[in-house]
C-alpha cells in the first residue's frame, strides 16, 4: 500500500496549472510521531556532547539530562517492543490493508510472518481475493511480468507429498517410495505494519498445499 522537486524558481511567473497538477499527484502522508521523538533525542545528545566542562553550569543539570536521555531511550525501546508484539499477534489472522492492487481491490489475506529492522516493522501477507480464495504466485520474466504459456499464466509450484483421506503418506505400490505432486504456491507480499486497516479474525482460508493434497486424495 516519490517526492518531486519543485520546478517553480520564479515566483513572479507561476503556472497555476502545474501547481494544481503537483498538488493532485502528491500522496497524503501520515505524521510520524517517531520523528519528533528521535529529534528530541538528537537535540538532547547534541546538547550533552557540546557542553563545556569549564562553564559555570548547575552541577545537577548534567545528571538531569542523563536521566532524561535514559527515560526517553527506554520509552522508545518500549514503544518498538509493543509495536512488534502487536504485529506478531496478527500471525495466523486474516486482515485487510489500507492499500489497493492495480484493479482497485483492497489487499487482504493471512499474516504469515512479521519482521523488524530497527523501527521498520513489516507483516507478510498470504493474499486472498475478494471471494476469500488464495491468490497464487505467478512466474515472472526478466522484466517482472507474469509468464504466459498457451494463453495461460504460469504459476510457481512446489512439490508436496501426497496423503490419503486419513492423512497417511501415499507411496508407490511398486517402489514403496513416497508420491509427490506439484501444487501452486500462495502469493505472499510484505506490507508496513501501519498499513493494516482491520483484523477480520482467524484465517478461514485453507493452506494451498493442504487443500491441493486433499483435493487430489479425494479424486483417487
Amino acid at each position: 500500500m516519490s517526492n518531486s522537486v519543485n520546478p517553480f524558481n520564479d515566483l513572479n511567473n507561476v503556472d497555476t496549472n502545474k501547481i494544481k497538477q503537483s498538488t493532485t499527484n502528491t500522496t497524503s502522508r501520515k505524521p510520524a510521531n517517531k520523528l519528533d521523538q528521535d529529534a528530541f533525542v538528537r537535540i538532547l545528545t547534541a546538547e550533552m556532547a557540546n557542553q563545556s566542562p569549564d562553564s559555570n553550569q548547575d552541577p545537577t543539570a548534567f545528571i538531569s539530562q542523563m536521566a532524561q536521555f535514559s527515560s526517553v531511550e527506554q520509552m522508545l525501546n518500549l514503544n518498538r517492543t509493543m509495536t512488534f508484539n502487536g504485529a506478531s499477534s496478527l500471525v495466523g489472522k486474516a486482515v485487510t490493508m489500507n492499500s489497493v492492487d492495480s484493479n482497485g481491490n483492497i489487499y487482504r489475506g493471512t499474516v504469515e510472518k512479521v519482521t523488524r529492522n530497527g523501527d521498520n516493522v513489516q507483516v507478510y501477507i498470504s493474499l486472498i481475493d475478494q471471494d476469500g480464495k488464495p491468490i497464487y504466485q505467478e512466474q515472472l520474466d526478466s522484466n517482472g511480468k507474469p509468464v504466459v504459456k498457451d494463453g495461460k499464466i504460469v504459476y510457481v509450484t512446489k512439490q508436496v507429498q501426497k496423503t490419503d483421506s486419513n492423512g497417511n503418506p501415499v507411496t508407490d505400490p511398486k517402489t514403496g517410495k513416497p508420491v509427490y505432486e506439484d501444487v501452486k504456491v500462495n502469493k505472499v507480499m510484505p506490507f508496513d505494519y501501519s498499513e493494516v486497516a482491520s483484523v477480520i479474525g482467524d484465517s478461514d482460508v485453507k493452506d494451498t498445499e493442504k487443500a491441493a493434497v486433499s483435493n487430489a486424495s479425494s479424486t483417487t
